[in-house]
């Protein structure tokens, strides 16, 4: 059964600029979300393995609404929160607009952005330096060594906002050096999720076209905390009960695979479920969903 709505008042987009800055512990949000935008990249050359760039050329860098959306975030921060927000699609920092979204929303709420950290840090100069904000940082090694990437995350890090976990994708070309690369990140006490790559190589449409050398290469690397971890239908899931998927044009989703049930407009009112439920898709293609899992 669904649970009661939230009011349909939206409030002033500065309102809760007014409030003072409340620092969150991780553990300590009541309800996780992760919000899709903006529809814009950074990165050059456009990485081989993405697999919503196609869909992202279609829409404006953000969506019709935008202001409404990130009030109707700062309410469910207000209303159900703290909230454990996190911000991806394409490239949070290539858009001054989300950069500001993620200041104010961090001022309240634990915010982490996925970002490929080409952006250096005067692009937030306004985000409060209270903890509540940290940067997932995604390694393209197409782009740049893995010497740069940490670099750019001690630029960051010397400027006051923390970066934690480095992902990577592991497209069939990166495989031959990965593991040696992920050991020195871990051995640097950077924890590490590689993500099995979802997409058409060489003819080939992964995950399903990983050798078994490949597999068993991917499978070893990925992040311990998700080890132990199995998907299948119809096991319980705390998706649209204690997380929600934001989509671009603010609906609200259980979670992000396609056809998951609706919960609402996060400009106006959403339903979360009154418990934990059945998930109903066919597959779960992120990791980072596993920890849902009942």
């Amino acid at each position: 059964m669904n649970g009661r709505p939230l009011p349909m008042r939206v409030p002033q987009y500065e309102e809760d600029w007014h409030r003072p800055e409340r620092a969150v512990r991780e553990g300590d949000h009541r309800l996780r979300l992760t919000w899709e935008v903006p529809a814009s990249c950074n990165m050059r050359p456009l990485c081989p393995y993405c697999n919503n760039a196609a869909s992202r050329a279609q829409q404006p860098a953000l969506p019709p609404g935008f202001a409404a959306i990130v009030d109707g975030l700062a309410r469910l921060g207000e209303e159900r929160g703290p909230l454990y927000l996190s911000v991806c699609y394409g490239e949070p920092l290539s858009h001054q607009s989300v950069i500001d979204a993620i200041g104010r929303l961090g001022r309240r709420n634990l915010v982490d952005v996925s970002t490929n950290l080409l952006a250096t840090p005067d692009v937030a100069s306004n985000w409060p330096r209270n903890g509540n904000i940290r940067l997932v940082t995604s390694w393209h090694p197409h782009r740049w060594p893995l010497s740069h990437l940490l670099d750019r995350r001690r630029e960051w890090e010397r400027a006051g906002i923390a970066c934690g976990l480095v992902t990577v994708v592991a497209w069939p070309p990166y495989l031959p050096g990965l593991h040696r690369s992920v050991m020195m990140l871990r051995a640097l006490g950077v924890d590490v999720e590689v993500l099995p790559f979802h997409g058409e190589w060489a003819g080939a449409v992964y995950p399903a076209a990983y050798t078994d050398w490949e597999r068993a290469a991917v499978e070893g690397l990925v992040s311990l905390r998700h080890q132990g971890a199995v998907w299948q239908p119809g096991r319980l899931c705390r998706a649209g009960h204690s997380y929600a998927f934001v989509r671009f044009d603010g609906i609200v989703q259980r979670c992000y695979v396609y056809g998951s049930a609706v919960l609402g407009d996060v400009r106006q009112h959403v339903r979360l479920l009154d418990s934990p439920a059945q998930c109903e898709s066919p597959s779960c293609p992120c990791p980072d969903m596993w920890q849902m899992l009942d």
